[in-house]
């Protein structure tokens, strides 16, 4: 157009004045670019500001977009459409549309269309027929009714008519379902189906069988209309319960009653099942669980992916409150049953007072009669009361970092000169009393300075104590190791150890510490030991990072620690730090919080940086797609709000780091400044840069790092992702892509943040799921640089439908709930293994310590309580520890013994909470609980003793769940192969976590053939080590772990470097540890051998059935050469390695031209290895046995290995006794003793076993 304009000018509407002005006509064409803004702003389709004249999209708009719709159809339907639109309006709004302008009535089709309307039309016709909307109208009923049509015209017309409406019916369902009006969409929904299928609503179901005799589930015409006539008894529900006989009886044939039976089966039906529960007085959650109610055919439901509408809609004010798609694949559809179901969180809004009911409807959008709804009453739920704390910032005077005092080491740890506000206003309660303090306050508000001046008043006050620091992830302990060190350690002296699964710390380490960080896990473990533990008791000072994660599924372990401590009845001081908060009474409360002197809460607006947080809606239901069309949107905002400054970028994945930061770079290039993010293109920076990248593995990170973009994740290894946080610290890389882990993990703050997206896929569902709100508001909490900048910025980009969500939830403070309930079995299982625990009573009485107790009593119906009074509320507690002791005992982790009436009243005597006590009498009162042994029916008020039983013990010590004791206890046998040792080992439930990522079943696949086609000929079959035939499911967590456990000790490469997960190896041990304690503990001697063969194969990656002489250790390529060398030398198994002296075997291995690297293998490895010196004497009564051990005198190695003495009877196959020595580095004899469990009949076949828990190939057998 623009080039006709300038030609024909006047043809366009301009004037000759405007030409001879303006001969490029730009204000002209600039002219018709606003009207064209206006008219579409007047139609909701853009918002256009007219001052900037800014353009933004709308959902209204993006409808339009995808569904061809002219903007003049969008305002007939904004200005014709309403909540309570009939049918008939429906169906006019769609026939009034301005793309069927041109379908004229003509004279010669009246009678016709007259005729039409009086036998095919279902629906009034309110337009006239001499109108196109009536001609339209009757047109597209007579389409669904199948009339037929004599009139050529007509029929041309028709099919125009037929494929239009079907678009935009579509387009007025989801605009109808953007606006929030329930019935709209269902109507357009329904007709929509009906123009689509040629059949209306009200027809059987069935009748959409009938078109393709061919099929197996076709259902003859007649058939249809006899079940239609039959009314209720014909319906689709009547029908699923008749046995095939009745329908017989139905149909008057066999042969149609089972085409009938197939085609119901295959009616897409969804099973719902829901609940609701308040999180807020204004937000409620609906968990919705769904479920295939049919059988998959390809012949009727294709290859591809069925599609369902799920709505939740409040009937009282006709509102659609939520809404979401449901698409299932063939596999999926098997996959799920009403025991494993797809489940939804869902978050709408409630008012006060609420409706009485909210209705959840799922909707097939291809299919009649494939719709559910579940009604939800609102009556029975309590909204919880909300009396919000928070804390004024208050104007004081910057407090200089010399009010720490005058020593200079103290100031040295600080480079600023004066503490922000928020510090200065809790500075006195921090650093000069010794109350517990809970601090609220938003991410990047300096919350870690304030638990230092609570560690430094520990170091000045009690020195000789110890700081426990708890953070919930590895990756924050790391952050917070590194910086205290750095600091702590070189200016104060102070000794810091860091607890996790990564690094383990000895007991006198620990002793000699002065701060521990650690996970909440590791301390839980260390706690529950507490009376073993003697450093336990020196501990003065808790803080605990991020307690708003007390409702996530970690929390329980927060909770617990903090119950843990308070109970001791230790003078401990907690210090909590979160987010801000909803509730902070409660939980200020709970940890003996000082509500006027000791509780900051302050508000999310409160930072030290100002930040600006836009949230921009993309459309897609397909979640590849619409991160590839954020990458726009990305960059955008890297233009506007940072084009100079620093940027950091979250992802959900791995890949999505690479894909972002390949398309960033594009349109860069695009813009002709690719290397836009080099720092302003600063040759000194190209020059650093130069340096670093031959130095970097990661080929994808080497490419982008060219251009100014990083990236960060778990897939790269540790000197890689030093490198990308060194050059995004020091700005000479502007953008920084990363997954939501450098959140919590690093602390690099950037002038912009920009989320890309806020799903990440959950392989338990199959599905992209929301992340949880306090994981987005910490990403957002890394925007502003306090040092650097005045305000900063944080862009959300989410998907549609989400957006109105955020916008009203993510600055209203959630207040913090308990996930205790789901996890209380293992929690109550270890207190009764440390004997905190000791009667029924006392189980009741440990829940007054929860912070659950004191949630269950502010929202009970989140908890499932109906009501909140004091019978109900004991009566729900006592059930519960019902229900917990009873999984102990069938888990065979503890036993009830007598009731305490018959033994010492001292048992009686109950610990309670104070505060509990005081306040809630009357319900702990009444707080019993049963005999969890007898039946459960049977109310029991005595208080009876809880005996700790040694799968009890062994859970509580290795941190083992109970429903894994209870695995390992059944299934493990005398007769048990190494196969299936290591199957068990990876159903264990601490690998149910493992995460299976999105296409990740494929390479599952791709690696089990790699690990057939591979596989070391050992004596266990490879058929008991892998999957085999039929093939088990491959985003199954347990498959994945068995799979990398294999891949581990066959030392092949994964598929993708983003396939193994650290989860693993960080569970492998200990829980390979409770089985082989479980197999001890049966008297299983063969077995617990094998457990020990396996904990020495995964070390060494290496089948221990592979060689007399393994040599995993020696590059692959290198093996063979130097097996043959040792053949040569005389070296056949490992122990002869320590015949010939270092310089020995080294000149040897160089005689048989052993390359060098091959030669530092198996001398490091020969540094490594030490055997004993063992002697055992017998006990005169034979009732145990004298051992005495010696390691040779070795250099000090980094192997921290252990041995085991093991005592049995191999020809009963009974193990008598087993002890775990740690190796000693120094000279001296270790002398122990094994005491028999039981008396062998046989002395003479009694062995005495001593394995490394490490290396294969240097276990000894004595003969008693």
């Amino acid at each position: 157009m623009a080039v006709r304009m300038k030609r024909n000018p006047l043809h366009y509407g301009c004037r000759w004045d405007e030409v001879v002005t303006d001969p490029e006509l730009v204000q002209a064409r600039r002219t018709l670019i606003l009207e064209a803004a206006r008219a579409l702003n007047s139609a909701r389709m853009i918002r256009f500001d007219e001052k900037s004249e800014e353009l933004a999209p709308t959902e209204l708009g993006r409808v339009a977009s995808h569904f061809y719709v002219s903007h003049g159809t969008i305002s007939s339907w904004n200005e014709n459409l309403h909540g309570d639109s009939k049918e008939s309006d429906v169906l006019l709004a769609v026939a009034n549309a301005s793309e069927f302008e041109q379908v004229r009535p003509r004279e010669e089709e009246m009678e016709e269309l007259t005729s039409l309307v009086r036998h095919a039309c279902e629906v009034s016709v309110s337009a006239g027929l001499d109108t196109y909307a009536g001609k339209v109208v009757t047109l597209l009923q007579a389409y669904i009714s199948r009339a037929p049509i004599r009139s050529f015209s007509l029929v041309s017309d028709q099919n125009y008519v037929a494929q239009s409406a079907a678009r935009l019916m579509r387009a007025l369902f989801e605009t109808a379902v953007r606006k929030g009006w329930p019935s709209v969409a269902l109507l357009a929904l329904e007709l929509s189906r009906a123009i689509d299928r040629q059949l209306w609503p009200f027809s059987h179901p069935l009748a959409q069988f009938s078109d393709d005799r061919r099929r197996p589930e076709y259902v003859p015409p007649e058939t249809c209309n006899q079940l239609a006539r039959l009314g209720p008894a014909g319906d689709v529900e009547s029908l699923l319960e008749c046995t095939h006989g009745e329908l017989i009886s139905v149909v008057g044939s066999a042969k149609v009653a089972a085409q009938v039976r197939r085609a119901l089966r295959c009616i897409p039906v969804l099973y719902v099942n829901a609940d609701v529960v308040p999180v807020t007085r204004s937000v409620l959650r609906i968990n919705v669980d769904l479920w295939p109610g049919f059988a998959w055919s390809d012949s009727v439901h294709g290859k591809e992916v069925q599609l369902w509408r799920l709505w939740v809609e409040d009937t009282e004010h006709a509102r659609i409150y939520h809404t979401e798609r449901i698409s299932l694949s063939r596999r999926q559809c098997q996959d799920l049953s009403e025991l494993n179901p797809m489940s939804l969180e869902l978050m709408v809004p409630v008012f006060d007072p609420p409706s009485s009911h909210y209705v959840v409807s799922v909707e097939s959008e291809r299919w009649h009669g494939a719709g559910t709804a579940v009604t939800l009453s609102l009556a029975g739920v309590t909204l919880p009361q909300q009396h919000p704390i928070s804390t004024d910032l208050l104007d004081l005077r910057p407090l200089p970092k010399t009010a720490l005092g005058p020593d200079p080491a103290v100031l040295s740890l600080y480079s600023f000169e004066y503490f922000n506000a928020l510090q200065t206003q809790m500075f006195w309660t921090l650093y000069h009393t010794d109350n517990n303090v809970l601090v609220g306050a938003p991410t990047g508000s300096g919350k870690t300075v304030t638990a230092e001046l609570a560690a430094l008043r520990a170091f000045r006050v009690r020195p000789k104590d110890l700081v426990v620091y708890v953070a919930p992830l590895k990756a924050l302990v790391r952050e917070r190791v590194k910086d205290w060190k750095n600091r702590l350690s070189r200016k104060l002296g102070k000794r810091v150890v860091e607890l996790t699964g990564d690094a383990q710390s000895s007991a006198s380490e620990l002793g000699k510490a002065d701060i521990v960080v650690t996970t909440p896990e590791k301390w839980d473990g260390v706690t529950r030991g507490w009376r073993q533990r003697a450093y336990v008791s020196r501990v003065s000072l808790l803080i605990i990072d991020e307690v708003h994660l007390l409702g996530s599924e970690r929390g329980a372990v927060l909770e617990v620690i903090i119950s843990r401590a308070r109970r001791l009845d230790t003078a401990v001081r907690i210090v909590a730090l979160s987010t801000a908060l909803a509730n902070p009474g409660e939980l200020g409360d709970w940890i003996g919080v000082r509500p006027g002197e000791s509780l900051f809460n302050f508000r999310p607006s409160v930072r030290p940086v100002p930040c600006e947080v836009h949230i921009q809606g993309v459309s897609g239901d397909h979640y590849c797609p619409r991160m590839m069309s954020m990458n726009r949107p990305t960059y955008a905002a890297i233009l506007r709000y940072s084009p100079d400054k620093p940027c950091l970028i979250f992802v959900s994945s791995r890949r999505q780091t690479r894909l972002t930061a390949m398309d960033l770079i594009k349109f860069a290039a695009a813009d002709g400044s690719p290397r836009r993010f080099l720092a302003q293109g600063r040759s000194e920076n190209e020059s650093t840069l130069e340096g670093i990248l031959p130095l970097v593995k990661d080929e994808s990170l080497r490419h982008t790092l060219e251009f100014g973009v990083g990236m960060h994740h778990a897939g790269l290894v540790e000197s890689d992702r030093a490198a990308v946080e060194a050059l995004f610290a020091s700005a000479e890389i502007q953008v920084l892509i990363s997954t939501s882990t450098l959140a919590w993990g690093v602390n690099l703050p950037a002038h912009l943040v920009v989320l890309k997206g806020t799903e990440f896929f959950d392989a338990k569902q199959h599905r992209y799921v929301d992340m949880p709100l306090t994981d987005v508001l910490q990403m957002i909490g890394r925007a502003g640089r306090p040092q650097f900048d005045d305000r900063a910025f944080a862009v959300l980009l989410v998907h549609e439908p989400r957006k109105g969500f955020y916008k009203k939830f993510l600055y209203e403070a959630f207040p913090v709930e308990s996930s205790l309930p789901a996890q209380l079995a293992d929690h109550i299982n270890a207190e009764i293994a440390s004997e905190s625990i000791r009667t029924t009573q006392d189980a009741m009485d440990y829940l007054t310590w929860t912070y659950f107790f004191r949630r269950l009593l502010m929202n009970p119906s989140f908890y499932g309580l109906e009501k909140p009074s004091a019978s109900s509320v004991s009566a729900f507690l006592s059930n519960l520890v019902e229900t917990v002791l009873h999984k102990l005992v069938a888990a065979g982790c503890i036993a009830v013994v007598e009731p305490v009436s018959v033994l010492e009243e001292a048992h009686k005597v109950r610990s309670l909470e104070p505060g509990v006590a005081s306040k809630h009498s009357s319900i702990v009162q009444e707080m019993h609980v049963a005999n969890p042994e007898h039946s459960r029916s049977r109310a029991v008020a005595e208080t009876f003793l809880l005996r700790p039983l040694p799968l009890g013990h062994i859970a509580a010590y290795y941190y083992l769940s109970h429903r894994t004791m209870r695995h390992f206890s059944e299934r493990l046998s005398r007769s048990i192969g190494d196969g299936a040792l290591l199957k068990l080992l990876a159903d264990a439930e601490e690998f149910a976590e493992v995460p299976v990522r999105h296409n990740e079943d494929r390479l599952a696949e791709e690696l089990w053939r790699d690990l057939y086609q591979n596989f070391i000929d050992i004596d266990a079959p490879a058929e008991e080590l892998l999957p085999t035939s039929p093939p088990p499911d491959w985003n199954s967590p347990h498959v994945k772990t068995r799979l990398l456990l294999v891949a581990q000790i066959s030392r092949l490469p994964l598929p993708t470097v983003d396939y193994g997960t650290n989860i693993v190896q960080d569970n492998m041990y200990r829980v390979l540890q409770g089985m082989m304690d479980v197999a001890a503990e049966s008297g299983m001697l063969h077995t617990t051998l094998r457990c020990v063969h396996l904990g020495q194969q995964l070390t060494q990656s290496e089948w221990a059935s592979e060689s007399p002489l393994p040599l995993g250790f020696v590059n692959r390529s290198h093996r063979d050469r130097v097996r043959r060398a040792f053949l040569n030398i005389g070296i056949g198994c490992v122990p002869e390695l320590l015949f010939y002296t270092a310089a020995e075997l080294e000149e040897k291995l160089h005689k048989w031209k052993i390359p060098r690297d091959s030669i530092d293998q198996v001398m490091r490895f020969r540094r490594q290895i030490s055997i004993p010196t063992v002697k055992a004497r017998l006990h005169e009564d034979g009732r145990g046995l004298a051992v005495s051990v010696s390691f040779p005198s070795r250099k000090e190695t980094t192997v921290k290995d252990s041995w085991y003495l093991v005592l049995g009877d191999p020809l009963a196959d009974e193990l008598y006794a087993i002890k775990r020595l740690p190796r000693k580095l120094d000279r001296g004899v270790q002398p122990t003793q094994l005491l028999l469990s039981g008396r062998s009949e046989n002395i003479a076949s009694l062995r005495l076993y001593i394995m490394s828990d490490t290396f294969i190939g240097i276990d000894q057998e004595l003969t008693i």
